[in-house]
């Protein structure tokens, strides 16, 4: 059987691709096994050696984060592209999907470019195996991550633009939907900053207290307006 590549048009929506999202879904969990392996174990293997900057139970935490946020990649993509991904709020999983997208490439961008500098001489910094391995092997699962993460959300923009304007973008009718709107994309900067810091506390109460309250109220909030007609 040939793939299909497009999905059916049960909600009035023009039939459009949705392999990002797939794609998106499997370049994710892909990355998965290698961070709970160093996770369990705090082994540095392929490189033989831990990044200079982190002990080995920061090293653990960083893992155990990573595969949060890997997951979590994994799920936005999906959700972008399945029947059960609608029933969330579509503006903002686009924008999580769209903050996720950008951190991906301005992380493989950052990190590149201060390895590569070392590498010619241009910054007095050590290069270490791990960052020749970051270089040629990890960074580039950033860049692949965000460029996936962009052409989903721009794939599902397309779906959106057959909506009604307000429907679109979800015009607030009352406090409780600014309110959910912030909790959520905060949860969503949560995570970058447990990324950069290595603070497993933002994977582990912060992102999903955030996350959990905003759409409760959202749920909540919507209950409490009729949806604009088609």
């Amino acid at each position: 059987m040939r793939p299909q590549l497009t999905e059916p048009d049960t909600d009035g929506m023009a039939p459009t691709r949705s392999w990002a999202g797939y794609a998106g879904c499997a370049w994710a969990l892909a990355y998965v096994p290698i961070h709970v392996y160093w996770a369990l174990t705090g082994s540095a293997w392929p490189f033989n050696e831990l990044p200079e900057s982190l002990s080995d139970a920061q090293w653990r935490r960083a893992n155990w984060g990573a595969c949060a946020v890997i997951v979590g990649a994994a799920v936005v993509s999906l959700a972008l592209v399945q029947h059960w991904g609608r029933r969330l709020p579509r503006p903002l999983l686009l924008g999580v999907a769209s903050v996720g997208a950008v951190f991906a490439v301005l992380h493989w961008v950052a990190f590149s470019a201060a390895i590569l500098l070392n590498m010619i001489g241009v910054t007095d910094g050590a290069v270490t195996t791990f960052d020749r391995w970051n270089l040629f092997a990890f960074e580039p699962w950033f860049l692949g991550m965000g460029l996936l993460l962009a052409g989903a959300a721009a794939q599902n923009t397309r779906r959106l633009m057959q909506f009604d304007v307000a429907r679109i973008l979800l015009v607030p009718r009352s406090l409780g939907e600014i309110a959910s709107a912030a909790l959520i994309l905060g949860g969503a900067v949560a995570v970058l900053v447990g990324v950069m810091t290595f603070r497993v506390w933002a994977y582990a109460v912060v992102v999903p207290c955030l996350f959990g309250i905003g759409m409760l109220i959202r749920v909540v909030a919507r209950r409490s307006w009729s949806p604009v007609s088609r």
